[in-house]
């Protein structure tokens, strides 16, 4: 029950991050496609080539998805970074077969 209630709560916490940020999301669903359709006619020199589209959707989603969460990871750790929260971590010492000889 306890991971529904957290589960919940991030996609609660999600779709309000969402809902705030509603002009970026409106910009990137109109550059998306204009994007895609460029790279799509520069692959295909000029012509809307029906074989490049499957393979350049694929590739622009998996590239927009990986930008989409780097950019999340950094921005969330700059606060942390910024708060002095990350030096307050313990951070566990190296094993003796990974440390250098003295």
């Amino acid at each position: 029950m306890t991971f529904v209630r957290g589960f919940a709560a991030e996609v609660r916490k999600g779709l309000l991050n969402l809902l705030a940020g509603w002009r970026e999301t409106l910009m990137e669903m109109i550059t998306f496609p204009l994007f895609y359709l460029l790279i799509v006619l520069f692959m295909g020199r000029g012509q809307l080539r029906a074989d490049l589209l499957p393979p350049v959707l694929l590739g622009m989603v998996a590239l927009t998805f990986i930008h989409e969460q780097v950019n999340r990871v950094f921005w969330s750790y700059l606060g942390d970074i910024q708060s002095g929260v990350l030096e307050q971590t313990y951070l566990t010492p190296l094993p003796s077969a990974a440390r250098s000889p003295p």
